[in-house]
């Protein structure tokens, strides 16, 4: 028998629990560790916005799993033993024969410095619903949307939310905001190539929303509520709303799979770490591909990591030569408000990046509306958080 330890029930977490339990022998465990008592479904944040979402609709307790043969423990990751094969948790030790590291990737705001006095976390639900209630007393002052570092998960994020932003606001007030987004990166959803790059600013344009792109904030002064970045430029804001810089979870930093980028380093087609018998997937792996840039931090990869991970492990418990390799397909949606959303999808890994983006529509809005449905569904019982 083989005691399979998960740490983290996000995306890639579940994904990769689901595949095992459908194909493994019920002799074998598998556990979930997981701090959060509930899930969020991340890609649903920016609809918060807008209040077409509140953060309980789209958040479900783990106790209402529909993953049978999994047992799932509420406990805080302390810190682990690669040697000894033990976890040490909040609440006691365990041990794995078998090691899944999913926790995700861990909001570090205190990494650039003013960040919590002065802005809105728009991954938080929370907060993305206070700016919902306040966005409409907002009048006249501009809204600043600063990246806060790079790399952070869910790139088509930052734009979504100005867009949900622009919509909402204009259509409960008849006012069109001042929004602009500032960020270290020279265009939006940069892997995605400078085609789609190009598109996204061309579109952002049409709104009214600006676009700053190459903008390294180093800090952010509360008193003259000015940013400052790294070639020494200073910009004031009004209201401003952000994404905190992304760390590895304080139980990984320093640990010997960590890799030169700061991420966990595995391999790219099996998401192995070089230590046996231990993989990982997800938002806190730091995968490069062929144009030189990190692999985006996305559900649709951590979704397809998982899958894989899975896979391999049931090649060892085989004895199989034989591995299931990450090919790097993946989609993103992109909300563009009024009801429409674009969708770029491509080939992220291998010797080319190719991707190309459906125009905004209708279709794809609901498309969305739907993935969201069907994997809530796939992974919980009916009700919402806590119920």
């Amino acid at each position: 028998m083989a005691r399979i330890v998960i740490v983290g029930a996000g995306i890639a977490g579940l994904s990769a629990a689901d595949e095992l339990r459908k194909n493994i022998s019920k002799k074998h465990e598998i556990i979930i560790l997981e701090k959060e008592k509930e899930y969020t479904f991340q890609p649903s944040i920016p609809w918060i916005l807008n209040t077409s979402r509140n953060p309980i609709r789209i958040k479900k307790a783990y106790k209402r799993s529909r993953l049978k043969g999994v047992v799932f423990e509420n406990k805080e990751v302390m810190s682990i033993d690669f040697l000894a094969k033990t976890i040490r948790t909040d609440r006691g030790e365990i041990t794995y024969d078998y090691l899944v590291l999913t926790p995700g990737a861990k909001y570090a705001p205190e990494r650039l410095s003013g960040f919590k006095e002065c802005a809105s976390n728009l991954y938080d639900p929370i907060q993305a619903e206070e700016i919902s209630k306040k966005a409409l007393d907002w009048g006249g002052k501009k809204i600043t949307i600063l990246v806060g570092a790079l790399p952070y998960k869910c790139p088509a994020a930052p734009y979504e939310s100005a867009m949900i932003l622009q919509d909402y606001i204009f259509e409960k007030t008849g006012r069109k905001p001042r929004i602009e987004i500032i960020t270290p990166e020279n265009l939006p959803m940069p892997v995605a190539g400078e085609e789609i790059g190009s598109s996204v600013v061309s579109l952002l344009d049409s709104k009214g929303i600006k676009f700053f792109g190459n903008s390294k904030a180093l800090s952010i002064d509360p008193w003259s509520r000015q940013i400052v970045f790294e070639n020494s430029k200073k910009k004031e804001f009004d209201v401003l709303l952000g994404i905190p810089p992304h760390v590895l979870p304080e139980f990984l930093q320093g640990s010997p799979i960590q890799g030169a980028n700061g991420w966990i380093e595995v391999d790219a087609k099996t998401l192995h770490t070089k230590l046996k018998n231990v993989y990982a997937g997800g938002d806190v792996v730091g995968i490069q591909i062929s144009n030189g840039r990190l692999l985006p931090k996305a559900g649709v990869f951590a979704r397809e990591q998982g899958r894989i991970i899975a896979k391999n492990i049931m090649h060892s418990f085989s004895g199989e030569w034989i591995t299931d390799e990450f090919r790097g397909f993946g989609a993103c949606f992109l909300e563009t408000g009024g009801g429409k959303a674009g969708f770029a999808s491509g080939k992220f890994v291998g010797p080319n990046v190719i991707v190309e983006m459906k125009k905004p529509s209708i279709f794809w809005h609901w498309a969305k509306m739907i993935f969201e449905k069907w994997w809530l569904y796939k992974y919980f019982k009916a009700g919402h958080s806590g119920a």
